[in-house]
């Protein structure tokens, strides 16, 4: 099944970047494409996904549901955005951190949160 095509999956990673208030060169960080295709998305622009996509746009749809869980609505919104000093992001914000490490880091932030949700 093609995730993206069906629209549940662009649905809510679409909500998602805009709950966190991110920019489309931010957004499109998180799974990995241009900042014009995010754009083009916000304007309606059909979703041509392949399986990577698919599966980056699940786990951001996974962190917002962690975040969501663990924390208050307004730390949940803000967090990917806030500097993190800890051993994985080392000052760099979450995003900045996927941004510059991909889909690898993509996962590892969602491991660390779900981590330190288990943790608390």
């Amino acid at each position: 099944m093609n995730f993206a095509s069906d629209g549940h999956l662009i649905k809510a990673f679409m909500e998602t970047i805009q709950s966190w208030q991110l920019s489309d060169e931010a957004a499109g960080g998180l799974v990995g494409v241009p900042a014009q295709t995010v754009h083009g998305w916000r304007s309606g622009e059909p979703v041509h996904a392949n399986e990577e996509l698919e599966t980056r746009m699940l786990m951001v749809a996974h962190l917002r549901t962690a975040l969501d869980i663990y924390l208050t609505e307004k730390l949940a919104n803000q967090w990917m955005s806030l500097k993190n000093t800890g051993s994985l992001c080392q000052g760099a914000s979450p995003v900045e951190y996927i941004a510059q490490h991909g889909w690898p880091g993509l996962y590892l932030v969602l491991c660390e949160m779900q981590a330190w949700a288990v943790g608390n």
